[in-house]
């Protein structure tokens, strides 16, 4: 992202990069990561050994998730710095980040799992992209898509907890969905 800003700047006009690395941090990467998370069990046993348990292999899919909305994230907060628009942006931060940080501390006060905490952390996350992405639904290129596939995503993690069959099938619905929408 330290190369994003300069390509900002000298293409204010362009969006292409813009576009193009939104396409790439909300599909493919997340296809890819959710691709892996049959394995994250196992990569977690390897690394961790005794100490692996279902929270910690819950909470790496949580925050799995929780990093490629926070990268999207950032990649159009440099948007906003690029066509000095952060004020914008600024100001729903501002606004979101009391009731974040008062909903955290009720969580870790009472105490709650780590599981929740990470799952507040999530929604914090995914409420920032929605408006980010709808401060610039100007310059994005079918925008509707990435508000579908973020929450498709989200229903995809779920299941991961939840029915493994029923995940199972949703990753391959949203594989043959990249390969038909790449055509």
């Amino acid at each position: 992202m330290q190369f994003y800003l300069p390509f900002c700047l000298k293409k204010k006009k362009n969006n292409k990069d813009l576009n193009q690395s939104i396409k790439v941090f909300l599909k493919i990467t997340p296809a890819f990561i959710f691709l892996l998370f049959p394995f994250y069990s196992l990569l977690l046993n390897l690394w961790l050994g005794d100490e692996f348990n279902q929270n910690i292999l819950n909470l790496a899919k949580i925050f799995s998730l929780c990093g490629i909305f926070a990268s999207t994230s950032h990649i159009l907060v440099t948007k906003f710095e690029a066509s000095q628009t952060l004020k914008r942006n600024l100001k729903f931060e501002f606004i979101l980040m009391p009731f974040f940080l008062f909903t955290l501390y009720i969580f870790i006060s009472t105490n709650y799992s780590l599981i929740y905490i990470a799952s507040i952390i999530l929604i914090k996350e995914s409420i920032l992209l929605f408006l980010r992405l709808n401060f610039l639904k100007k310059e994005i290129k079918n925008i509707s898509h990435y508000y579908l596939y973020s929450i498709f995503f989200i229903v995809m993690l779920y299941m991961s907890f939840k029915n493994e069959f029923f995940f199972y099938f949703l990753e391959i619905a949203l594989l043959i969905s990249l390969i038909k929408n790449d055509k």
